[in-house]
């Protein structure tokens, strides 16, 4: 299954869904598209055009994802609106963004970097991520929080500053579809 392949799988749950039809339909999904097809070795001509396509949409939504292959298959955008990931940033597979979040590039101090992102993650609306550290496997990040700490796996962590709390089951029912 390629990335563009599990990524609409995330959205409809259906292995045989058209990539055709839900480019139309799902309008997150149509941008993802835009943005792993411009990651992928392309002629310049193609790049360009996928380009233009992925600009015009970051300025009607506010829906940014840098042109980098660091982020896994099966990615799931809640909302276009609001959104931003940084280029240097790393997320895992089965990884799902809400409105308004942000991984962010901290360019000074200890935590200079940008985020990685294990498999699994949830991440709520308006929430920040920034600097070098990393988030975990099985992690549920609440609304409004602003993360700048190592989440470990099997979390569950909200609020500014970040409280943590260990759950095995922190992701259950928030990750839809998950590929395998």
């Amino acid at each position: 299954m390629t990335k563009i392949q599990a990524d609409l799988y995330r959205y409809t749950g259906n292995k045989n869904s058209s990539i055709f039809w839900n480019f139309f339909k799902i309008r997150a999904f149509r941008y993802q598209y835009y943005y792993r097809m411009s990651c992928k070795k392309n002629n310049f001509f193609i790049k360009i055009i996928l380009k233009i396509l992925s600009h015009r949409i970051i300025s009607k939504y506010g829906f940014i994802l840098e042109t980098t292959d660091q982020i896994g298959p099966g990615l799931m955008v809640l909302s276009t609106s609001l959104l931003g990931v940084n280029a240097g940033s790393k997320v895992g597979k089965n990884c799902t963004l809400s409105q308004g979040v942000y991984l962010g590039v901290a360019n000074r101090g200890k935590l200079k970097g940008c985020p990685k992102l294990g498999d699994n993650v949830w991440i709520g609306p308006y929430s920040m991520i920034v600097g070098n550290i990393k988030i975990g496997n099985n992690v549920w990040i609440g609304p409004n929080s602003y993360i700048n700490i190592d989440i470990p796996d099997n979390s569950r962590v909200f609020g500014n500053p970040p409280q943590i709390i260990p759950d095995e089951s922190a992701v259950k029912d928030y990750i839809i579809n998950p590929i395998e």
